[in-house]
Order: C-alpha cells, then structure tokens, then sequence
C-alpha cells in the first residue's frame, strides 16, 4: 500500500510532506521510498521493522539533503552547530524504547557540511568559534561512540585532518 502524512510528529522531531510505499507481512513492516520534508532539508530512504524478534530490530538507510543544524541542535537543546548538511546513512537498532534504541544503534554515515560553525570549538590563537566552509567524512557509530574517519575540514583558507571519537555522554 501507500502511506503519506501532512505532518507526522515523533516526540520533539517533525516531519512534513511525508510518503512512503508499505509493506506488511508477519511480524515485519517495511517502508520503501520513504520521503520526508524532515529539518529545513529533505529525507529518502527505506526503513525495515521486525517484530518478529525479541527485542524488535529497525533497519535503515537513506540520503539526506539540506539539513539545518540550527534545527538538529535544536533538537538536543544545544545551539552548537550552524550551517547545513548532505549525507548518506545507515542505521540498525534494537529495542521498544529510547534508552535501547539508543544503546543498541550502529552505523555510519558520509557527510558534506557548508557554511558551519561549531559554537563550543575555538581553535588555538582565535577568539571565535570555529566557522568552516567544508566539513566532510565517514562517520561510524557503534558502542555509544561516534568516530571520525576520514574527515577534513576547511576553514579560512586552511584545511584541517580531522579524527577522534564522541560519546553520547559527550567525552
């Protein structure tokens, strides 16, 4: 079948113009061409739910164009980044709440950020925050952690290798 929504609202995160192809079979349900207006930007996609598992898996991949960060730090009741993004993911979690979707949640993602800042970043010797007019890489999530793989940033004229690893507890 086909399913679409106006608007659809899971928690704080707002989807618009929502579309999707769906299929359901025993214990699983699959969106195929999942289209979302979703953080000033836009979402395609396709996502898998299995319930036939105990704790239930989610699996997704898909691209995203022209995401905010001003509305993704938004989300995390931080203003910390400007600017927008373009990436492709994927993603696969466990679990029927926030807690174990969030410990069990393993991916990676390739991403272009233009014109950003990062508003707790100064780099030695400057007094601003750090502005940049590409960021870009591989980024894996597994165990908690994010991990920069491959990443370069280029900021006023210089271009900066950039690695390490964040947890969601922000270390």
């Amino acid at each position: 079948g086909h399913v679409s929504a106006g608007r659809l609202l899971i928690g704080d995160f707002v989807n618009s113009n929502l579309t999707s192809t769906i299929e359901i079979g025993p214990g699983k349900v699959s969106l195929k061409d999942l289209r979302a207006d979703v953080l000033g930007g836009h979402h395609a996609g396709n996502w898998d739910a299995d319930f036939s598992v105990s704790p239930p898996k989610f699996v997704g991949s898909g691209t995203v164009t022209k995401l905010a960060m001003p509305q993704v730090a938004a989300l995390m009741r931080d203003p910390w980044a400007t600017g927008t993004v373009d990436g492709q993911y994927t993603l696969g979690m466990s679990g029927l709440d926030a807690t174990a979707l969030r410990d069990s949640a393993a991916g990676s993602a390739s991403f272009r950020w233009t014109g950003g800042s990062l508003r707790h970043l100064v780099l030695e010797g400057k007094s601003a925050p750090l502005s940049f007019s590409t960021f870009g890489g591989q980024v894996v999530l597994r165990n908690g952690s994010f991990a920069c793989e491959g990443c370069k940033l280029q900021s006023a004229g210089e271009s900066f290798d950039v690695s390490g690893n964040a947890s969601f507890s922000r270390t």
